[in-house]
């Protein structure tokens, strides 16, 4: 057979059975990796496997500042207004920048938002103490106040009645 076929023939037919190879391999790949529905699952593993690491970053940051949250809430709660402290003031605040820090430094993962919410709870219970405090003060002032004008009062009252036994 390889006696009638010219060398033109022999060329035709290898590139026939070469582009029939490419044309069954590329239809195969096709199949396997395109119409497969098992091949998704791998990139579901993938981005399982991102979430669970940002899972994990964010309990490791959160059990870092639990130690931090704890001690803040301490210091606001040992706060006294009355006695003006202003570097322990100014150690609370920064602690709670601090943890607003966090929350802008992972702005991505909204689970971070809880470290915003809560330095945004302590901010406010530290101005809330502060300005409870402001009105007891003002308060003491405003009864001492009134004291000395009812003592004034009835010391004028005494004063206008005194004299009118005088002159009986």
């Amino acid at each position: 057979m390889d006696d009638t076929m010219n060398q033109k023939e022999k060329l035709i037919a290898l590139a026939y059975v070469i582009l029939l190879f490419i044309g069954i391999t590329t239809a195969c790949c096709l199949l396997i990796f395109f119409y497969n529905p098992n091949f998704g699952v791998i990139n579901q593993k993938n981005s399982a496997m991102d979430k669970m690491k940002m899972i994990k970053e964010y309990q490791n940051t959160q059990s870092q500042y639990s130690i931090r949250v704890d001690s803040l809430y301490n210091k606001i709660n040992r706060l006294n207004p009355a006695v003006k402290a202003v570097y322990e003031e100014s150690d609370i605040k920064m602690m709670v920048a601090d943890l607003q820090n966090v929350y802008e430094q992972h702005s991505r993962d909204i689970r971070y938002k809880s470290f915003y919410h809560i330095a945004k709870f302590y901010e406010t219970w530290l101005n809330d103490k502060k300005n409870l405090q402001a009105q007891k003060d003002n308060l003491i002032r405003h009864t001492r106040n009134l004291e000395d004008c009812l003592i004034g009062i009835e010391q004028r009252k005494n004063q206008s009645t005194a004299p009118s036994r005088d002159l009986q």
